[in-house]
């Protein structure tokens, strides 16, 4: 007997929602690496120094500069993940720094 195909799910990965999601530049919290965050807040930040942000630490700027962007059903158990993308922020690299040393 032939096991019938899931629909709307990418192998055992995830949802083709979550494939979207991915598309549209979002993804997990723990996917959100410190070359690819430092590129894509510059994308939505051109104004922003990219010394500070590449001097400040990774889970700062993940708090500083991610939103909350919806959920969607990852790996085989179908579990619920967050997906989170880069907003548009005016911190200055003086607000980096101090969020960075303060261990906001």
């Amino acid at each position: 007997m032939k096991k019938k195909k899931k629909k709307g799910y990418i192998r055992n990965y995830m949802s083709v929602r979550a494939k979207e999601a991915f598309d549209r530049g979002e993804k997990p919290w723990t996917l959100w690496g410190e070359k690819k965050l430092v590129v894509e807040i510059m994308k939505k930040n051109p104004g922003v120094d990219r010394e500070a942000l590449e001097a400040a630490d990774p889970d700062t700027l993940k708090k500083m500069y991610l939103g909350y962007a919806g959920w969607h059903h990852m790996g085989s158990d179908y579990r619920e993940t967050k997906f989170y993308r880069v907003c548009r922020r005016d911190y200055t690299a003086d607000d980096i720094a101090a969020a960075s040393f303060c261990g906001t």
